[in-house]
C-alpha cells in the first residue's frame, strides 16, 4: 500500500452483494475510490457481521504440518503480545488465506549493486513525491508499473522509462513516460536495454511481481509457481491435491481480476466442501477438472480472454454452491480495459452502475490526474459533492440516460436529444442553456414550486412537477406529458460529512444561514465552540465569502474575535435566522448575504469593502431581461475601478471555452 493509491479498477467490480457501497456510505460514490475509502468499506462489512469475534489478533501462524497416519494437522501459533509460542493445536482441516502479494520477486541485473541512486521494489514504494524532479526507471509492464508510473508523473517526476520483458503496455502515455525493452545492464547512472539504447536515471523501481511464499507451511503443503489465474495442483483453485488428503485448502491463491467477490466465493465453496455440501470427487476426477482449467488458461491471449476465463471460474463456484447473486461483471471489466486503452490518464474519471443496486455512480468532482488529496474527507466531502436524488415512479425503467447535474460533463452528449431537466435553480438554468447552445433538440424544465420565468428560446419550456415516468413518456402534475430521451436531475445537494460523528454533523437544507452555526461558522451544538465550518452557507458571494469566513475563524481561534457566552451566541443565530425567514426573492437574498459578509468585515476590521450588492442586483435584472445575453454584459472591478471589456463573441455563439480563446491569444 502506498500514499495516493486509488483503486485501479471499478469498485462495482469488487462490491459485495450483501453489503453495497451505497449501504455503507448512505449514498452513491465515485467508481474509483482511494485506499482509505475502500478500507472503510471493508471495515463496515466486518462490523456488520461482527467478524472480530472469530479473529485472534496479535497472533501469527508459525508452523503447519500434516500427519498422514492420523490424518490431522498440527498448527503452532505465536502470541506476539506475550512474545511466546503457543502449544501446538490439532485440526481436521486447515485453510491457508495468507495471500500472495507480500514477497517480492527481485530479479538481478548486471551492475545494479553499484547503482548510485535508490533501488526499490514496488512492494516498498510509499510516496510518489519522493521522485519529484527525478528520472525514474520502472522495470515491469503490469498493473504496478502502470499505476506507479502515473502516480509519479502526477506528483512531479521528471520522466519515466518502463522496461518490459515480452511486450510493452502500449498505452497512449504522456510525453514524460516512455517504454523500452528489457533492461540488460547498469553502469553508474546509465541503464542499457536489449535494443542497444541507454538512458540516465536517478532511481530504479522493480515492478516485477510477487512470489508464492508460505514459510509457515511444511514443504509438502507449500504451493509454488508463478502468479497465474489457475495455479497447478489446486482443485477448483482451492483444494491442495499433492498432500493433506484433500483437507488442506487455499483461499486467494490465483491472480485476479475479481478480488473481494472471488475471495468470498472461494470461502463459501470451501465452507460447503468442508461441511460435505459440495461433493468431493475421486482423485482422477479432481485431476481431470484441474487439467480442464489449465488447458483453458493456456488459450488466454490477452486481458479480455483472462477476464472471461476468471468470470467462468467464479460462476462455476457460484453454481456449485447455489449462490444467490449473479457475480458476473465481465462487461464492466471489458469496458474498463477499453477505457484504459482509449486514455490511460482519464479512465478513473469514468463511472459504472452497481451490479446489485442498479444505481449509477457519480463521476468524481476532480479528474484523477488533478486530484492531489486522496483523503476520505476530500473524496466524499463538501456540500456540493453529494447529490440530492429524488425518486419518481418509473424512473428505474426509463430507457434513456438518467443523471444528476453533479455528473453532467458535456452538453454535446445531448445533441439532437429531447431532455427533461428536473429543477428550477442555477444548475437547471445553466445546463438548459448549455445544451441548447450545443444542439439539444428541445428541453423541458420541471419545477416544484414556481417556474424560473425567464424569456426562454422556443426550444426551452417549463412544466410543473414531474409525477411519473412510463417508458420514454414523462408525466407532470398538470396532466400534461412529453416524450424525452434523457433526464437530468438538477435537484441540489446534501450536507454530507461522513467523517464527523453525529453530534458534530451539520444537517440542514442548503440555505444562506444554516441552523446551529454562530456567525455561520461556529458549531454550537457540540465541541465547546471549537468546531468550525467554512463554506457551509449557500452563496451569492463565493471566494470573498470563503476568505472572510476563514479570516474570522483565524481571529476567533487566536482570541482576536471575542467568543460570547452560549446565550449571546444563540441570540445572534436567532437574529440571522429571523432575517432569513423574511427573504422573498433573489434581491432580498443578495441584500441578506451582503449584510452577513459586511458583519464579518466589521468584526475582523478587514480593510476592504466587499459590498458587491449592486453588481449582483444588476446581474439578476439582466438575466430577467434576456437570459441568452446576460453573459455579454460587463462590469467594473470593485477594487481597481476599471471596466471589463465585452467578450469578443456573444456567449451563445462562443463554442470554444479555452483560456486562449477567452483571452484572445489564439
Amino acid at each position: 500500500m502506498y500514499r495516493y493509491l486509488w483503486s485501479n479498477g471499478p469498485k462495482e467490480a469488487l462490491e459485495f452483494p450483501d453489503y453495497t457501497f451505497e449501504e455503507h456510505y448512505g449514498q452513491t460514490i465515485p467508481s474509483f475510490p482511494p485506499r482509505e475509502v475502500l478500507f472503510d468499506y471493508l471495515q463496515g462489512r466486518w462490523k456488520k457481521f461482527d467478524l472480530d469475534r472469530f479473529i485472534s489478533f496479535n497472533h501469527s501462524v508459525k508452523d503447519v504440518t500434516y500427519n498422514a497416519n492420523s490424518d490431522k494437522f498440527s498448527v503452532v501459533t505465536k502470541n506476539h503480545k506475550a512474545d511466546m509460542l503457543n502449544k501446538a493445536e490439532e485440526f481436521d482441516y486447515v485453510v491457508n488465506c495468507s495471500g500472495n502479494f507480500s514477497t517480492p520477486n527481485v530479479p538481478s541485473f548486471q551492475g545494479i549493486e553499484k547503482f548510485p541512486g535508490r533501488v526499490l521494489h514496488a512492494h516498498d514504494f510509499r510516496d510518489a513525491v519522493e521522485f519529484k524532479d527525478k528520472r525514474l526507471l520502472i522495470v515491469g509492464a503490469s498493473y504496478s508499473a502502470e499505476d506507479i508510473a502515473l502516480q509519479c508523473i502526477k506528483y512531479g517526476a521528471k520522466n519515466i522509462i518502463c522496461s518490459y520483458r515480452t511486450k510493452p503496455m502500449g498505452f497512449k502515455w504522456p510525453s514524460t513516460i516512455s517504454e523500452r525493452p528489457l533492461l540488460t545492464k547498469i553502469e553508474g547512472n546509465t541503464v542499457h536495454f536489449v535494443d542497444g539504447s541507454s538512458a540516465e536515471v536517478d532511481a530504479i523501481l522493480l515492478a516485477t511481481g510477487y512470489l508464492h511464499h508460505y514459510p509457515h507451511l511444511e514443504d509438502q503443503l507449500r504451493l509454488t509457481g508463478p502468479n497465474v489465474l489457475f495455479p497447478k495442483e489446486l482443485y477448483k483453485g482451492i483444494v491442495w491435491t499433492r498432500s493433506g488428503n484433500g483437507k488442506f485448502l487455499y483461499i486467494g491463491a490465483p491472480d485476479e481480476y475479481y478480488t473481494f467477490t472471488m475471495f468470498d466465493m472461494q470461502a463459501l465453496w470451501a465452507l460447503k466442501y468442508i461441511m460435505g455440501e459440495v461433493k468431493r470427487p475421486e482423485r482422477d476426477a479432481m485431476q481431470a477438472d484441474m487439467d480442464k482449467w489449465l488447458e483453458l488458461q493456456a488459450k488466454n491471449k490477452d486481458y479480455h480472454d483472462e477476464i472471461d476465463y476468471q468470470t467462468k471460474y467464479i460462476m462455476d463456484l457460484a453454481a456449485e454452491t447455489k449462490y444467490l447473486f449473479n457475480l458476473d461483471v465481465a462487461k464492466m471489466f471489458h469496458d474498463w480495459e477499453h477505457d484504459k486503452d482509449r486514455d490511460i490518464l482519464t479512465y478513473r474519471d469514468k463511472a459504472f452502475a452497481s451490479k446489485f443496486t442498479g444505481n449509477m455512480s457519480p463521476i468524481h468532482h476532480t479528474p484523477f490526474m488533478q486530484a492531489m488529496d486522496d483523503s476520505m474527507e476530500c473524496f466524499l466531502g463538501g456540500h456540493f459533492s453529494t447529490p440530492n436524488v429524488p425518486s419518481f415512479p418509473g424512473i428505474e425503467k426509463f430507457p434513456g440516460r438518467v443523471l444528476h447535474a453533479h455528473d453532467f460533463r458535456d452538453a454535446v452528449e445531448f445533441k439532437d436529444k429531447r431532455l427533461l431537466i428536473v429543477g428550477a435553480s442555477y444548475s437547471a438554468e445553466d445546463i438548459a442553456l448549455q445544451c441548447i447552445k450545443y444542439g439539444a433538440k428541445n428541453i423541458i424544465c420541471s419545477y416544484r414550486t414556481k417556474p424560473m420565468g425567464f424569456k426562454w428560446p422556443s426550444t426551452i419550456s417549463e412544466r410543473p412537477l414531474l409525477t411519473k415516468i412510463e417508458g420514454n413518456t414523462v408525466h407532470f402534475v398538470d396532466g400534461s406529458s412529453a416524450e424525452v430521451d434523457a433526464i437530468l436531475l438538477a435537484t441540489g445537494y446534501l450536507f454530507h460529512y461522513p467523517h464527523l460523528e453525529d453530534q458534530l454533523r451539520l444537517t440542514s437544507p442548503n440555505v444562506l444561514f444554516p441552523e446551529g452555526l454562530y456567525k455561520g461558522i461556529v458549531w454550537t451544538r457540540s465541541g465547546n465552540g471549537k468546531l468550525l465550518y467554512l463554506g457551509a452557507p449557500n452563496e451569492f458571494y463565493t471566494f470573498t465569502l470563503f476568505d472572510m469566513q476563514a479570516l474570522w475563524a483565524l481571529k476567533y481561534i487566536m482570541g482576536e474575535v471575542e467568543q460570547p457566552g452560549r446565550n449571546a451566541m444563540q441570540k445572534d443565530v436567532d437574529k440571522w435566522l429571523g432575517l432569513q425567514e423574511r427573504i422573498k426573492d433573489i434581491h432580498d437574498g443578495i441584500d441578506y448575504q451582503t449584510e452577513y459578509i459586511m458583519d464579518l468585515v466589521l468584526e475582523t476590521k478587514y480593510p476592504f469593502n466587499l459590498d458587491a450588492a449592486k453588481i449582483f442586483h444588476d446581474w439578476t435584472q439582466q438575466k430577467v431581461r434576456d437570459l441568452l445575453t446576460y453573459r455579454d454584459q460587463n462590469f467594473a472591478s470593485k477594487f481597481t475601478g476599471i471596466m471589463s471589456p465585452t467578450h469578443h463573441t456573444p456567449f451563445m455563439k462562443a463554442l470554444d471555452d479555452s483560456l486562449e480563446d477567452f483571452l484572445g491569444s489564439k
